[in-house]
This record gives structure tokens, C-alpha cells and sequence, in this order.
């Protein structure tokens, strides 16, 4: 199910950077990756449409990914999970750390919730929320 729900919100944007979705490479890659404990399931409509993936890092979470359906997408779900997202980071003290595909639009949505970028690398923004120590 992760696995699927990731391919099918992914796929476009790794070809437009990569050039092509390579299927062997990427189930081998989200098999040796993928921490079960560290996933939220999102539900919609009765319906598993997405999911999260947060490391407890030392100095910060680290917002792995987050897949939505792309029929889901755009209809304000992955800003509400954010936000509970940075709520409960905010009354633990911790800050929220991310690495977004600079041509994915949910850039956008990360800018408005006061991400900033704090580095950049070839393909990605590195982005944090909240403050340092």
C-alpha cells in the first residue's frame, strides 16, 4: 500500500527530474528505507489516500515524505496534516526538517507555513520550521 501510494504521487516528479521512474531501483530503495513505526497512515473518505514518514532525529524531526493520492491532492489535506504536524512539534520544543524536489509544488505550501530554506542541494530545497536552540 505505501509503496503504490508513493509511485502514484511520485512517479511524474522523478521523471521530470530523473528522466525516468526506475521501478527495480525504487522497490529495492523503499524496501531497504521504509521504517513501518515511523509512518502515519492518512485516511479519507474511509479510505487509506496517503501517508507521513517522521524521523526522530537528536536536534529536530525530520519529515521524510508525505504522499497523498493524487486524487486527494489539492483539497487541503496535506496542509491540515502539516499544521497538526507542526503543532505537535511546537508544544514538544522541536523544530521540523525537510527535503523537498525544488520543482514539487508543495514547496509552496511549506513557504506558507513558515518553512524557510536553510540550504539547497542539486534537485532539493533542504527547508526547517521553527527555531533553533
Amino acid at each position: 500500500l505505501i509503496y503504490a501510494i508513493k509511485k502514484a504521487a511520485m512517479k511524474g516528479y522523478i521523471e521530470r527530474v530523473w528522466g525516468e521512474w526506475d521501478e527495480r531501483f525504487q522497490q529495492e530503495y523503499h524496501e531497504k528505507h521504509y521504517e513501518p513505526s515511523e509512518t502515519r497512515i492518512l485516511v479519507a473518505e474511509g479510505r487509506d489516500i496517503g501517508f507521513l514518514v517522521v524521523h526522530d532525529c537528536p536536534e529536530y524531526w525530520n519529515l521524510e515524505l508525505m504522499c497523498i493520492l493524487p486524487e486527494y491532492q489539492n483539497r487541503g489535506i496535506g496542509g491540515r496534516v502539516i499544521r497538526e504536524l507542526l503543532g505537535e512539534a511546537g508544544r514538544n520544543g522541536r523544530r521540523v526538517r525537510l527535503h523537498a524536489l525544488k520543482i514539487n509544488p508543495a514547496v509552496g505550501l511549506y513557504k506558507r507555513l513558515e518553512f524557510r530554506i536553510i540550504g539547497e542541494l542539486d534537485k532539493h530545497y533542504v527547508m526547517e520550521w521553527g527555531k533553533a536552540r
